[in-house]
């Protein structure tokens, strides 16, 4: 597997991922397939028509090798596109498909019985067996070539095959990129916050527990593309995109719907919870100043009327901003300050008339704060 080279502008998208099957393409698809029903229900109401009122030579064996023509290639595009085969067969370009395909086989039982072919058979068992032939074989048939020409490299076959494979072909590709739009934006929204190295083995592993008819070979397929996007030689593509792609191989096996189940419950176990913000507790608001002044008298009180400031200060919870407090005591005649800076000590000067002074003051404006 050569190496993938590919950039991603943006890994994640923002917010709650979309459900993949409520958007507008779905809905697209699904009048799609309303349409296609009346139309396949108004040919189905017009062949019986002409068969019973008209009733042609021949009709109805031309109507079955159609039928058998068509269903062939309903089948064909069944395996082909194995994560939503309804939507692959109801859409424009398969139902060309499966036209020309049905077309084929009528033109195929018209030739036999042209060319006069019994293909061994008895008269009781040759119609069958060429409406068989016709329905079932007129792939083989018209993709076979009378001879091939070589031009250069190329070898080009003569006859019915190079026109009808070049029609077949342009139908195959049309259906194959609408389902790659649907594929890749479902892979996206289902795959969108999964981690790639931490969660492909178990989401592979979950996906095949949950179904009861997935192969061995079938399995091994999508682990040989996990491996090959764990080489090393992928180490350039973003794990984003390794997670696309591991889902769009899981869709194939399993399915969208069974796909997107099986996400949503791996999800709480492989994406790394985050543990939920821890909010501070709020801060109680200051006390008023006269209320820490009242602390600092009674600490006074409690301490025998003297105590070292740096204590006195670390007991009442005073900061350096509140040292007006201490000011407007001292301009009071309440406290006393003592001792040299750094080592001051603080006495209490009127201890009987504290209740009188403290009620009456009004701190903060007897004097401009000062530091101690």
């Amino acid at each position: 597997m050569p190496a993938l080279q590919w950039s991603i502008r943006r890994a994640e998208q923002p917010g709650p991922s979309p459900n993949p099957f409520t958007t507008g393409e779905v809905i697209k698809q699904r009048a799609l397939r309303a349409i296609l029903l009346l139309l396949v229900l108004l040919i189905v109401v017009t062949v019986i028509t002409v068969g019973v009122v008209l009733k042609p030579t021949d009709y109805w064996p031309t109507v079955i090798a159609c039928v058998l023509g068509g269903l062939l290639a309903v089948a064909e595009l069944v395996a082909r596109y194995r994560d939503d085969p309804a939507a692959a067969v109801f859409s424009w370009p398969a139902a060309v498909y499966v036209g020309v395909n049905a077309t084929a086989g009528g033109v195929a039982l018209d030739l036999i019985h042209v060319f006069g072919w019994t293909l061994g058979a008895k008269s009781s068992a040759r119609e069958v067996l060429q409406v068989l032939t016709a329905g079932l074989g007129s792939a083989a048939l018209f993709r076979s070539s009378l001879f091939n020409v070589t031009a250069g490299d190329r070898v080009i076959g003569i006859g019915p095959s190079e026109i009808l494979n070049v029609i077949l072909g342009a139908a195959d590709r049309a259906v194959d990129r609408q389902r790659a739009l649907i594929r890749a934006t479902r892979a996206a929204v289902i795959m969108h916050d999964l981690p790639f190295d931490t969660s492909a083995d178990a989401i592979l592993a979950y996906c095949v527990a949950t179904m009861q008819n997935v192969t061995p070979d079938e399995a091994r397929e999508v682990e040989a593309k996990i491996s090959a996007l764990r080489d090393p030689k992928n180490d350039g593509v973003h794990d984003t995109v390794k997670s696309y792609i591991l889902g769009l191989s899981l869709l194939s096996l399993v399915g969208d719907h069974v796909l997107t189940k099986a996400t949503e419950q791996l999800r709480e176990v492989l994406s790394p919870v985050q543990p939920p913000a821890v909010r501070p507790e709020p801060s109680p608001p200051p006390l008023p100043p006269r209320v820490k002044a009242e602390r600092v008298v009674g600490a006074l009180h409690m301490a025998g009327g003297t105590m070292p400031l740096p204590d006195l200060r670390a007991k009442v919870g005073l900061s350096l901003d509140e040292s007006y407090i201490i000011n407007d005591l001292q301009q009071l005649g309440m406290i006393s300050m003592e001792g040299e800076t750094g080592s001051e000590t603080v006495r209490i000067i009127a201890p009987g008339r504290d209740a009188h002074v403290l009620a009456g003051a009004d701190f903060g404006q007897a004097a401009p704060p000062r530091d101690h």
